[in-house]
């Protein structure tokens, strides 16, 4: 390209070079308008394109999830959920832990002679709050207990049977007393668990039941006993103590 002497030489330059300088102009301009308009346009086009694509799945994961919710048996899984919460409860609830010791104590046929199941206190001294390595809140509670070789063997049997709350035991300790009464000290775990804070969002999806799963809820349909809903009468006493 030619060095300009002077202003008048220009229009000349101009018209011998206005293709090349057309052909420059055009391409600036394309340029420009490529990284101001064309550029941040495809960004937002692909930015509504993914959040329409994830639009369309959550759609799916919601459609997916109405229909696993209308084929659920209502009144039947509400049924199920009062004998889970039977046999573990969402709080420490001392009420099924005493009914689940008799439960244990009438059909295995021992005998508990000695326990530090206290009430009114067992949040405090008489029964220690832990955590599992599967964090599952227990009550630990200490038993003593007397009977018969086949009486000791049926109260684990029923410990582990899903008819009363959940209860685990821990060192047991059996002490031969006679050929047909034995001597055992153990402690047990009264598992409970609150109710999750949030149950996930709308769009979440549900999680089938594992095969496992699935077999633990049989279980407890068959074998747990609903916690009855009905105040059981508290007998008053006299209002008027020196009347008849």
């Amino acid at each position: 390209m030619e060095k300009l002497s002077n202003t008048s030489d220009l229009l000349p330059f101009i018209k011998k070079n206005q293709s090349l300088i057309i052909s420059g102009t055009i391409i600036v301009v394309v340029f420009i308008l490529t990284v101001v308009f064309l550029i941040p346009n495809i960004q937002k086009i692909q930015e509504v394109t993914i959040s329409s694509e994830t639009k369309e799945q959550t759609l799916n994961n919601l459609r997916a999830k109405v229909t696993i919710l209308d084929s659920i048996q209502k009144e039947e899984e509400l049924f199920t959920l009062k004998k889970i919460i039977a046999i573990l409860p969402e709080e420490k609830d001392v009420f099924t832990i005493f009914t689940g010791i008799d439960t244990l104590e009438r059909e295995s046929g021992v005998v508990i002679t000695k326990s530090d199941l206290k009430v009114g206190v067992i949040s405090t001294e008489s029964a220690l709050t832990r955590s599992t390595k599967e964090d599952n809140l227990s009550v630990e509670i200490n038993f003593e207990a007397l009977g018969s070789k086949e009486s000791i063997l049926r109260l684990f049997d029923v410990l582990q049977s899903m008819k009363t709350r959940l209860f685990t035991a821990r060192r047991v300790k059996i002490e031969y007393l006679s050929p047909d009464s034995l001597s055992v000290s153990f402690t047990i775990l009264a598992y409970y668990s609150p109710f999750p804070a949030k149950l996930g969002s709308v769009d979440s999806q549900i999680v089938p039941l594992s095969e496992k799963m699935v077999s633990l809820k049989d279980a407890i349909m068959r074998e747990a006993m609903p916690v009855s809903e009905e105040v059981p009468d508290v007998p008053k006493g006299k209002t008027d103590l020196f009347s008849l």
